[in-house]
């Protein structure tokens, strides 16, 4: 009968122990994207001072939150209007400060990330948030699945 040879490389590869499975990296979900009748949706622009704006689909950036003031507390009554107004409403709170051609800017794309998600978030709830809610939202605070406002 004849003796089966294995090689060194063969009898140490045999004898270690299996690897542990390590854990696959997960991807975060994306955040929900506003997108309007016409294609519209709002983006970060990151050319000066972090600021938003309205992504026109053939055009790239068209109006900019913050260069039209929506300073009353009365939602319109048209659409347009009231997303304009909800963005504003939104976004206010998170802003260092605002600039007559680029509107509201803030100081770090962190800061932008969090007011463009607070800006899709009362687009999508059909109902502006309370600025308490805007100031714990930017403090890191994560409304509980199923909050609206």
């Amino acid at each position: 009968m004849a003796t089966k040879r294995t090689s060194k490389a063969t009898k140490k590869s045999a004898s270690k122990k299996p690897r542990a499975k390590q854990a696959k990296a997960t991807k975060k979900p994306r955040a929900k994207r506003y997108v309007t009748e016409d294609g519209c949706y709002l983006a970060i622009d990151d050319s000066e001072d972090f600021g938003i704006g309205w992504i026109i689909p053939e055009d790239g950036f068209g109006a900019y939150i913050g260069d039209m003031r929506y300073d009353s507390t009365v939602a319109p009554k048209d659409k347009e209007t009231w997303e304009a107004w909800a963005v504003y409403q939104a976004v206010k709170p998170f802003a260092e400060g605002m600039t007559q051609l680029n509107g509201f800017y803030f100081g770090s794309k962190k800061k932008a990330q969090l007011a463009l998600q607070a800006a899709n978030d009362a687009l999508f709830s059909n109902a502006p948030w309370p600025e308490w809610a805007v100031r714990a939202k930017a403090a890191g605070w994560t409304p509980p699945e199923g909050w609206t406002p």
